[in-house]
């Protein structure tokens, strides 16, 4: 019957020798069996031999003694047969059944086991089993699974002539091998691996954040919806730690040891893979793993690579031949590279505003986009801005982000009187409280400052002020090929809003959108009327009219109505309040 280990047929009758290891060995147990590292050490004696035959997971174990030594009082017999199956086996898997009875017609026993077992005779001498050139049947081992192919018998005689010619000394007893079986050819080990190519990468993150137009809303009341954008973008990610790793099976198919220089371990790149425990030691039977890892720092290889692990090995006796000194490679690849641990391949997005918006991560859209809306009432009057801020954090290193965006929402200026405020008793009242100096009142230098407004006398008291007012204000209108009586009284009033009010003039007012008319749902744009500025403030609006008209107003803008008309109206929404900041 034959048995296949590791690729190698091995006859069942076929006994392989086990050369000295360094590994630690069970101390001979009470039967007296040696431990396997010294199997290297026995004789072969060509007086005694061993078989076996196996019927399933039985296996009956049988002691020939080649030559009739003549024995007598069973001497020269057989002391011990000790069987070491490969690999070593633990108590619990062979049950051993003693049949062999001594010269002197005692039972032999089966002694305690350890990484063998064996068949013992009972007593002294006179229990031997005699060299008398018979074969006898030892006992039997029956087994929990499938009995091992490869197992080694060694013998322990009293026959002092032939320890003696063995190992001199006249040892009297001695440990042999067998003699009628040869041992097979020692076999090189085998060697098969695999590999596997691991980076780290961590991914950074960007942030923005931005407001779908307009940005700043200027209105009347109510409120406004605005629409923003957080967007979040990673990069491809920065890779470290590259590194290739795997496990090298070496495989040793004889029972005995092999000693080995060493398992080595390369990419076809020339970078070395150091090799766990992979230096100089005796290899047992069978599977031997060793792990490696290749270390290519923070770049993934611009090229393919293959990866070869090579297992050598010197001169050497194994089983009872010998092994010359060689070498033995296996290569595989290419090696595809896959990611490993991955940092920062997600992130919290979180608003000052919206709150938390969601987490984003590799995988989704790149750029990933999140939206909200939020409604901003517009003030009464002026402008307010309101700032907002998204932030964005990885979910491993806490890295953060940030964007903002603003937008602004503007009620109309405060400040302005009407026409009809100042024609009426409050804004006579307030003219004649204005105060004179040397009997001259306090605004005629501001007024008289403007060309239109010039025909008034440069002496005259408050009350000629609100006279002359109240005359200019009452002469307003806009019918006839012009409009200067209109924009006149317009601009008056807004002359008189400044003087009362200083702060007015720094009002920077947004040309671009005049309310007309008042109050109403629609605007202008009276920027012609102003040399095409979108904007100015209030002062050096009233200086550039007045800079459009002769001494008293009666030539304005060229009498061109429709460019006095656009004037008049801005200086219309100043008074009544609805005029926009920039």
């Amino acid at each position: 019957m034959k048995r296949k280990i590791a690729g190698i047929l091995i006859s069942s009758a076929v006994v392989l020798l086990l050369v000295g290891a360094l590994t630690t060995v069970a101390a001979a147990d009470i039967d007296g069996c040696q431990p396997r590292n010294t199997i290297s050490e026995r004789l072969v004696s060509n007086l005694v031999g061993a078989h076996w035959t196996i019927d399933g997971y039985d296996v009956t174990y049988y002691f020939d003694s080649l030559v009739d030594r003549v024995p007598s009082g069973g001497v020269p017999g057989l002391i011990e047969y000790c069987v070491y199956p490969a690999p070593p086996i633990e108590p619990s898997e062979v049950t051993v059944a003693t049949t062999a009875i001594g010269d002197d017609g005692s039972a032999w026993v089966d002694p305690k086991q350890f990484d063998s077992f064996s068949f013992k005779r009972p007593d002294g001498d006179p229990s031997n089993i005699p060299l008398d050139g018979a074969s006898t049947e030892m006992g039997k081992g029956t087994w929990a699974s499938e009995p091992p192919a490869g197992q080694v018998v060694v013998l322990h005689i009293n026959d002092a002539a032939e320890c003696d010619t063995l190992y001199g000394g006249n040892p009297g007893t001695c440990w042999v091998l067998p003699g009628n079986i040869t041992p097979p050819s020692p076999v090189p080990p085998g060697i098969s691996k695999d590999a596997v190519g691991l980076y780290d990468i961590a991914y950074d993150w960007t942030i923005d954040k931005a407001v779908a137009e307009p940005t700043v809303v200027k209105q009347l009341g109510g409120s406004h919806t605005f629409e923003y954008t957080v967007t979040v973008t990673h990069d491809d990610g920065t890779p470290s730690n590259v590194r290739v790793i795997g496990t090298i099976d070496v495989v040793n198919p004889n029972l005995g040891y092999i000693y080995i220089d060493g398992v080595t371990d390369e990419l076809s790149d020339g970078t070395i893979c150091p090799v766990i425990n992979g230096g100089p030691q005796f290899l047992p039977f069978g599977d031997n793993y060793f792990e490696y890892s290749c270390d290519l720092d923070d770049e993934l290889p611009l090229i393919e690579l293959n990866n070869t692990a090579t297992v050598t090995w010197p001169d050497q006796d194994i089983d009872g031949g010998h092994l010359a000194v060689g070498s033995n490679p296996a290569t595989v690849g290419p090696i595809s590279f896959a990611q490993d641990e991955v940092v920062d391949e997600c992130v919290d997005v979180n608003d000052s505003y919206a709150g938390f918006l969601g987490t984003v991560c590799v995988g989704d859209d790149n750029p990933k986009s999140l939206n909200y809306s939020r409604i901003i009432p517009i003030p009464a009057h002026w402008c307010e801005t309101y700032p907002n801020t998204a932030t964005s954090t990885t979910n491993d290193t806490a890295t953060e982000g940030s964007a903002s965006a603003s937008v602004r929402v503007c009620g109309p200026i405060t400040g302005g009187l009407t026409m009809g405020y100042w024609q009426n008793k409050n804004g006579m009242t307030t003219i004649l409280n204005m105060g004179n100096t040397a009997g001259v009142c306090n605004v005629v230098p501001v007024l008289r400052a403007y060309a239109p407004f010039q025909d008034l006398s440069a002496f005259a008291s408050c009350q000629t002020v609100a006279n002359y007012v109240q005359g200019v204000i009452k002469a307003a209108t806009a019918r006839g090929p012009t409009m200067n009586a209109m924009l006149k009284a317009q601009m008056l009033a807004t002359a008189l809003d400044v003087y009362v009010n200083p702060a007015l003039g720094l009002a920077d007012i947004d040309l671009t959108l005049i309310n007309k008319p008042i109050g109403s749902a629609h605007f202008e744009v009276t920027s012609a009327a102003f040399g095409g500025a979108e904007h100015l403030m209030v002062w050096q609006l009233l200086a550039y009219a007045a800079g459009q008209s002769n001494v008293g107003g009666s030539m304005w803008y060229g009498n061109v109505k429709s460019m006095q008309e656009l004037a008049k109206d801005t200086f219309d929404a100043i008074n009544n309040n609805v005029a926009f900041p920039w």
